[in-house]
Formats: C-alpha cells, sequence, structure tokens
C-alpha cells in the first residue's frame, strides 16, 4: 500500500509539472471586450442598469417590452458615440502623438 502512495505521488507530481508547463494561460476575455466602450460615462452606466431591470420587469410580467427595447436602443447609441468619439480623437491626435 505504502508503494501505491508513493507512486501516486510521483505520477501527481509529474502531471502537474506538465499541466503548469505545457497548458497555455488564457486572459480574461471579458476585458477585451469592455475595451471597445471606454471611457463609460455614469450616464450609460445608469442607461444599462435600467435596460437590465426593464428585461428583468419584462421576464417577470411579460408586459413592458416597448420600454425595454426603448432602452436597449438608447444603450446602443450611446455606446456607438462613445465608439465614435474616441475614433475621432484617435484620428485628431495621430499626427501629434502617433502611439495614441
Amino acid at each position: 500500500m505504502a508503494r501505491a502512495t508513493g507512486m501516486w505521488a510521483i505520477f501527481k507530481s509529474i502531471l502537474l509539472d506538465g499541466m503548469e508547463r505545457y497548458i497555455p494561460k488564457t486572459k480574461n476575455m471579458t476585458t477585451l471586450k469592455c475595451s471597445t466602450l471606454q471611457p463609460f460615462n455614469s450616464d450609460i452606466k445608469q442607461l444599462i442598469h435600467k435596460k437590465h431591470r426593464a428585461w428583468t420587469r419584462f421576464m417577470e410580467t411579460r408586459s413592458v417590452m416597448q420600454e425595454y427595447k426603448r432602452l436597449r436602443n438608447q444603450v446602443g447609441s450611446e455606446a456607438r458615440k462613445i465608439r465614435k468619439l474616441k475614433q475621432d480623437s484617435v484620428a485628431n491626435h495621430v499626427k501629434s502623438n502617433h502611439k495614441h
């Protein structure tokens, strides 16, 4: 029995070492998704919160779909505005700050 325990410890150490060495470590993908909408302002955060709340209310009552759709479209519109402002900022500073 003692021999089996020792062999298990050796096998386990080889396995863990191989996992550490050969399995790649990945980055968190949610940070990559959120980076396109930065910087968030408090207005869009409130809109997103209201949208989530409207969806929850819709799922409970099945009656306020129009409110959810309005908020969904508004959040999308604000996100596009933020993305456009960011792109315009990069385009305007391309000559003076090429790393921006």
